[in-house]
């Protein structure tokens, strides 16, 4: 009978890293997740507790800018939001120059100091 071995170790996951791939990629580059901390232009973090309460507050605002698959935001003062997207067309780099060049005044709240990193672990609590 005949056997087949396995010689490219490519698709076998690795510990520490999501799916085996670089921080902020994953399986197949369809998914990528990052880290937006909601900042103004003096590196203040924001606080988004105040701006998820109505249509088109600055939270709601943030996130269409990002269109995520799925984000969840800190309940605290840290302007914190973890994020998965669209892993095709989207970088860290280009995520933050989008929610900065939303400017000083989106419904009054300054973002133009925006911080995103890609992501490199995640947790589901």
């Amino acid at each position: 009978m005949p056997s087949v071995t396995k010689v490219n170790p490519a698709g076998v996951p690795d510990v520490g890293v999501i799916n085996g791939g670089a921080a902020g990629a994953s399986l197949g580059q369809s998914l990528g997740f990052f880290l937006v901390t909601v900042k103004n232009g003096s590196a203040a973090a924001i606080d988004l507790r105040a701006e998820d309460n109505a249509p088109d507050d600055g939270l709601d605002l943030i996130m269409q800018v990002i269109q995520p698959l799925a984000y969840f935001a800190a309940d605290a003062a840290t302007g914190v939001v973890h994020v998965i997207t669209d892993g095709h067309n989207n970088s860290a780099a280009e995520l933050q120059q989008r929610i900065r060049a939303m400017g000083t005044d989106v419904r009054g709240v300054d973002v133009s100091g925006t911080t995103v990193a890609a992501g490199t672990s995640f947790t589901i609590a």
